[in-house]
């Protein structure tokens, strides 16, 4: 079938998909990194006290997902959606309010919790369970939505902090969620009950066919974690999670370090939305050509790792949008890759326990990275220098995956998928 066709055919359903990677937005790294300065100016906070407060919220916000995410392969997913996009619009009603650092910590663990974690949980697992030939393809154009974002909201934030103020411009992206994307995804999602009882319907052929469950009984009962590919696997997956957090986060204290102007960063996010968009596109192409994504896995964060190498070296601030451009690459293949291969390896039918677990683990990593970099940061830790540590992170993660991917995608390397 044509990308054509398949978009035509599953318009609805992928647009429901590509609206949750869109407003999950809302709480990634980047987009509260533009929110940095002015709530610490308001609040009398260092680099280090904002970032230990922003790790807590996605610490907690983590351990929520672990047992929240799991609810999916249980829960009607229209139901499930609407409370997740209720939660995100009462996190940005509480950032708009001048109530205290409290307010401000609970906005940032909904923030975290459904904007890292939920929204594109909801989106991977159900472009993952609904979609089989096609999954690759699902997966990129869904994620689509991700790359708008990282287009249009940046832009967008800067225009309506200098115009409007920064806690009002919250306000505004909740007036955004309840009147607009609410309704949206509600009619995306029309016609989802039939969706649903087909693949119910299948998995009851598969079931009868290779022994009722086996195929996701070893995950049911904590398989992946005693997976020795499991951990592989995620040393790879956790790269981009973790310094991309930290670019995006301390993105002022780059700027400072280099000597660049401050609206360079918002300048330069475009560059890597379009690498991502591109790259997205042809890895949920190359996914399906290949027939699996566990062989693109080694490769995937080394144009990441060369960008970091670049920005520890350059000054000259075309740099910035040239590295981000780098991690864009890796980022856009990744994005698919993670969305494919968890279903390869475990199945469909507890896709949303899998994916709550891998998504915990990646937010996990990502709580200390603030806290621990703001201190070091203020201690005197040269940012180019936490640059070159990540990028080493990256090539040792890259090499120990190497035989994963050359064995593992022959035989299973000995486990039972």
């Amino acid at each position: 079938m044509s990308t054509l066709l398949f978009i035509r055919q599953n318009l609805r359903f992928l647009a429901f998909g590509f609206t949750l990677t869109f407003v999950c937005n809302f709480g990634q790294t980047f987009f509260i990194g533009f929110y940095n300065q002015p709530i610490r100016d308001a609040y009398g906070l260092t680099g280090g006290d904002f970032g230990a407060l922003y790790g807590l919220a996605t610490l907690c916000g983590a351990g929520v997902l672990v047992w929240v995410g799991r609810l999916i392969d249980h829960i009607d997913l229209r139901y499930y959606t609407v409370a997740v996009i209720l939660f995100m619009a009462l996190a940005c009603a509480l950032m708009s309010l001048d109530a205290g650092i409290g307010a401000v910590a609970a906005a940032l663990f909904l923030l975290r919790l459904t904007g890292q974690g939920l929204m594109p949980h909801i989106s991977s697992t159900s472009m993952g369970r609904y979609f089989e030939a096609g999954r690759g393809r699902a997966l990129s154009i869904s994620a689509l939505g991700v790359n708008l974002g990282l287009v249009v909201l940046p832009a967008v934030c800067v225009f309506l902090i200098a115009k409007a103020g920064w806690r009002e411009s919250w306000g505004l992206y909740a007036l955004f969620l309840i009147c607009i994307v609410l309704p949206a995804v509600l009619m995306m999602l029309k016609g989802h009950k039939a969706r649903h009882s087909k693949w119910q319907a299948e998995m009851t052929v598969a079931d009868s066919q290779t022994g009722a469950h086996s195929r996701m009984k070893p995950a049911e009962k904590g398989f992946i974690l005693g997976d020795p590919r499991f951990y592989l696997i995620m040393s790879g997956f956790l790269a981009i999670p973790l310094f991309a957090t930290a670019v995006f986060f301390f993105q002022s204290n780059l700027l400072q370090a280099k000597g660049w102007d401050a609206g360079l960063f918002a300048f330069s996010m475009p560059f890597f939305a379009l690498s991502t968009t591109i790259c997205g596109l042809f890895g949920g192409w190359l996914v399906d050509k290949i027939g699996g994504s566990l062989k693109l896995l080694p490769f995937v964060n080394l144009p990441f790792g060369m960008a970091l190498v670049v920005l520890a070296f350059a000054d000259h601030a075309a740099a910035l949008p040239a590295m981000l451009a780098l991690m864009g690459v890796s980022n856009g293949i990744i994005s698919i890759v993670g969305g494919a291969l968890w279903p390869e390896l475990y199945g469909t039918r507890r896709l949303g326990a899998v994916r709550s677990v891998t998504t915990s683990i990646m937010i996990f990593g990502t709580a200390g990275i603030p806290a621990a970099l703001g201190y070091l940061y203020d201690g005197g830790l040269r940012i180019e220098t936490s640059y070159l540590w990540f990028a080493g992170y990256i090539l040792l993660c890259c090499l120990i995956q190497l035989p994963l991917a050359f064995r593992g995608a022959k035989s299973g390397a000995g486990y039972p998928v």
